[in-house]
This record gives C-alpha cells, structure tokens and sequence, in this order.
C-alpha cells in the first residue's frame, strides 16, 4: 500500500492549487531570470538566486537557485541548476505538512543572434512529498544586450512526469486523515519571466551581473491548472 504523506494547500508552487486543493508534478526550471548571452567560450559562470511567489494571495513559497554553466563555444553553453524550495505552510490548513522540495537541472543555451535571442532546453528530476518525477524543458529568451542595463523576457515550457508516485493527503485540519486523497499525474505547463540585468565589471575585471525581474508559471493536467506569480533577484560572475 502507498504511504500517504499528509500535506495541504500550503504546498501551494507545485503540488497544490490555492485553497482548492491539488497535486501536480513539477517542473524542473524554477528560475527563469537570463539574458541571451551565453557563457564566453572556455570561461565558468556562477550564479545565485531567490524566488518568492504566491497562488491567488495565498500560500507562499521560497526557492533557492545554484547556478553554474560553462562556455563550449559556437555561442553555446552547458551548466547545471540545483534548486530547494521551502513552503510556508503556516499559511495554508495545516502547520505539519512536509516543506521541502529538491530538483537538479542539466542545461544548455544556444545563442545564434547574440544580442537578440537564445534558445534553451534542459532536463532536471526531483522529489518532493509526492514521489519523484523527470522534466524536460524547451525556451526561448529575448533579450536587448547592451553595456548598461538589459532588458529580458523568458518562456519556456515542459512535461513533468511523475515516478514512484505517492499518495498525499491534502485534507484541510478540520478534516479527518485521509478525507482528501490524490497523487500526482503527468503535468504540463510553462514557466516565464521579465527582469531587468545590470552588466558590471569589479577592479579584477570580473564580470559581475545583478539581476531582478517578475517570474511565474503555469501548470496543467488532465484535471485542474494553476498559476503563480512572484519576485525573483539573483546575481551571477563569470570567471
């Protein structure tokens, strides 16, 4: 028999929707902010970011981002995403639900017009209270590169599927355990953002980029669909 983890809607950026409750599977590219450059070819570019974002005013949840990449050449790069997301589960109807959630990401980005556009694709896999699951990932990114401040957008969509998927309990406090009880499915969906990145070099002569913007997503399945939205900062350096 499953085990079945007793979680609510305070899982509110993957595995539930607002106070109706629902559990998707997620993606696996949680942090959309970049410009269309890529990594200079033979160079290593380090990156941080946090995310906070909500569903309709509701429950909350804050994502940690490492990010690393490498410069292949041919306006391509490689890098790997790590991504913990805590959720606020005071929030929601229950203050005993499991908060933590886990993905790796392998990505690359290919830049065929420096200054303008770049495609991206990726693969992560993850778990979280509801088993694990792979995601692959396809985007495009537009950007306005130029020595003072970039202006960016972002879109990428994915599939999520769900491996060793297991029953969560997303019953509100008031209800007995085991009132409400669902497993995620195959989910689809996209991620997105707009932000701004502010190109700076220290005295070393490292390249050292600031960035802040809007970011979000949508998911689908077969049942329900959700939307998020939040603030996302981070800053990266190239050596």
């Amino acid at each position: 028999m499953k085990q079945i983890t007793r979680i609510t809607c305070g899982l509110a950026l993957l595995l539930s929707s607002a106070c109706t409750a629902h559990v998707f599977s997620p993606p696996a590219n949680l942090a959309p902010l970049e410009s269309v450059r890529v990594t200079e070819e033979g160079t290593h570019k380090f990156a941080g970011f946090a995310s906070i974002q909500e569903i309709d005013f509701g429950p909350r949840t804050t994502t940690l981002t490492l990010r690393a990449r490498r410069g292949l050449g041919q306006n391509l790069d490689l890098g790997l995403d790590a991504h913990a997301v805590a959720f606020d589960t005071d929030r929601g109807a229950d203050q005993e639900a499991e908060r933590l959630l886990g993905i790796v990401r392998l990505g690359g980005k290919w830049s065929p017009l420096d200054n303008y556009v770049a495609l991206s694709a990726g693969v992560g896999a993850g778990a979280h209270p509801g088993g694990q699951f792979i995601a692959p990932d396809l985007g495009i990114v537009l950007a306005y590169e130029n020595p003072y401040l970039i202006p960016f957008a972002n879109l990428s969509g994915f599939l999520s599927q769900p491996i060793n998927a297991q029953a969560v309990d997303i019953s509100h406090r008031e209800q007995p355990i085991g009132t409400v009880v669902q497993s995620p499915q195959f989910t689809w969906g996209a991620t997105w953002a707009l932000g701004l990145k502010l190109p700076l070099t220290n005295a070393a002569g490292t390249a050292i980029s600031p960035y802040l913007g809007l970011s979000g997503m949508m998911l689908w399945d077969e049942v329900e669909h959700m939307r998020i939205m939040g603030m996302t900062a981070g800053i990266d350096a190239a050596f």
